[in-house]
């Protein structure tokens, strides 16, 4: 066993975390109409849904959200 030499580290390195948005998984619509009219159209298919739109902050789109709070 040579002791002059470094030892080498074998772990392998980890990958930084990156979040996953729930921006990606969404539908994503160009203008508030387009959302609206989706909405309209799955609240009419489900009416026990109740679904708002609002723009998203991360993709300057406009999604449906169950969350009237937003």
């Amino acid at each position: 066993m040579c002791t002059d030499m470094p030892r080498r580290n074998q772990t392998p390195k980890h990958l930084p975390y990156k979040r996953i948005q729930a921006v990606h998984s969404k539908q994503r619509f160009n203008n508030q109409v387009d959302a609206h009219d989706a909405a309209e159209l799955r609240m009419f298919e489900h009416p026990e849904l109740k679904l708002h739109v609002y723009k998203c902050p991360e993709c300057f789109g406009w999604h449906l959200t169950r969350d009237k709070d937003i």
